[in-house]
């Protein structure tokens, strides 16, 4: 999660619902091709298009306002359309992220919790 969060950053899992996050939220989820945790960023929710471009992040045509330290793509023209059940999570090192750019939506059900970091 860097630049927001260095690599061994302490965080807090907070068991939440999917349905009660936000955009912009850090969430700690399952990826079931590895069986590994990580932490990501909330980008989309259910039924959401997300266009990736190096400009920005774009929510149903709009925009994304990311008031957190981003580094941005240089160079990506991507666009997902999300399912039923289906998130978008994004590292904060966007060219450096193994994330939904590669591996697409996540489950609802893989997300585990809201991770806030423990200053």
């Amino acid at each position: 999660m860097e630049p927001s969060y260095p690599d061994g950053s302490t965080m807090w899992i907070e068991e939440i619902e999917p349905r009660d996050l936000v955009r912009g939220d850090l969430v700690y989820f399952e990826l079931w091709l590895s069986g590994g945790h990580f932490v990501k960023r909330l980008i989309g929710f259910p039924g959401e298009t997300i266009k990736l471009t190096p400009e920005g992040v774009y929510v149903d045509g709009r925009l994304l306002e990311e008031p957190y330290e981003v580094t941005p793509y240089e160079k990506i023209d991507a666009i997902f359309n999300l399912g039923d059940e289906e998130y978008f999570v994004l590292g904060d090192n966007r060219p450096n992220s193994a994330d939904s750019q590669n591996w697409g939506p996540i489950q609802g059900s893989a997300i585990l919790g809201r991770a806030v970091p423990i200053d």
